[in-house]
């Protein structure tokens, strides 16, 4: 089951959360529902994903763009289902190496944030080499991040 908001409450809707929570409501919100496929939490000042988002088992598609995250918790790993991931417009500097355990993520969409190569040529990005069902990793507007080739040469769609 999951929810659209309504004025008063959270009524049923699917399987698929259409509108939007405060953060503060979250993380009592997730162990409601641990079968949810969509999530939608874009644009609700979020400072941070509380760990219990690894609870999703079933989520195929979270949608945290254009908040204040600056990282993700290591239980994003437990997400194996997620197909989708749209992270834009954030304050991301890295992926945590618990990444490469989400093994049907195919979408992830990065763009708007602070990815940057430092002096090594090292990136925050660097455990997407690790995923083998990625096709397309959006990177466009992360001025100091330079993609390295492997990206292109492991056949990652990369839009910049």
């Amino acid at each position: 089951m999951a929810y659209k908001k309504s004025d008063d409450d959270l009524k049923p809707w699917g399987k698929e959360f259409v509108g939007d929570l405060t953060p503060q409501q979250l993380p009592s919100w997730i162990k409601e529902d641990p079968f949810l496929t969509v999530l939608n939490l874009g644009g609700i000042d979020l400072q941070h994903i509380p760990p219990s988002i690894g609870r999703l088992k079933f989520l195929q598609q979270l949608r945290v763009q254009e908040n204040r995250l600056k990282e993700f918790p290591r239980t994003i790993g437990s997400l194996a289902s997620l197909t989708r991931l749209c992270a834009y417009g954030n304050q991301l500097s890295w992926l945590p190496g618990e990444f490469e355990k989400m093994s049907k993520l195919a979408i992830l969409r990065l763009s708007g944030n602070e990815f940057s190569t430092d002096d090594e040529g090292k990136t925050g990005i660097s455990v997407v080499m690790k995923m083998p069902s990625l096709e397309q990793i959006y990177l466009k507007n992360n001025p100091d991040l330079d993609i390295p080739d492997e990206f292109c040469e492991q056949g990652f769609h990369v839009i910049q």
